[in-house]
């Protein structure tokens, strides 16, 4: 029997050009980036590869790529976008993805953009 299973890498810290303001444009802002995701992994019993998971350091290099990569203006998109590519390329079957740009608000620990998708449905963005 398969047995879905969940991986989180928590607390990722990227920087990139994210903002609408013209010195955000310009200065790279730091993110802090929650994943979690579903696989369809083998019997744990049987388990104990590489090639039975996805591998998070792949799902790492992914995320430092896009950011390197999508100089964006909201925080919205760069969650949605994000979440797209991680969900083509790794053909994962369920994700959260949780995206804080620390100090975009002065009186705040800043903003945060969170979505979840599900293999067959469509996804749901929360700005929180």
């Amino acid at each position: 029997m398969i047995t879905p299973l969940r991986l989180h890498i928590s607390s990722l810290t990227l920087k990139c050009i994210i903002g609408t303001l013209p010195w955000e444009r310009e200065v790279p802002q730091k993110l802090v980036v929650d994943v979690w995701y579903e696989i369809d992994s083998v019997p744990f019993e049987e388990a104990d590869d590489l090639a039975d998971t996805v591998d998070y350091t792949a799902i790492v290099a992914t995320i430092e790529k896009f950011a390197a990569e999508n100089c964006l203006k909201l925080l919205e998109s760069f969650t949605k976008r994000l979440a797209t590519q991680l969900q083509h390329q790794f053909g994962l079957k369920w994700l959260r993805l949780h995206v804080k740009k620390p100090g975009a608000i002065s009186k705040a620990d800043g903003a945060s953009a969170s979505i979840e998708w599900s293999r067959g449905e469509p996804a749901a963005l929360y700005r929180e």
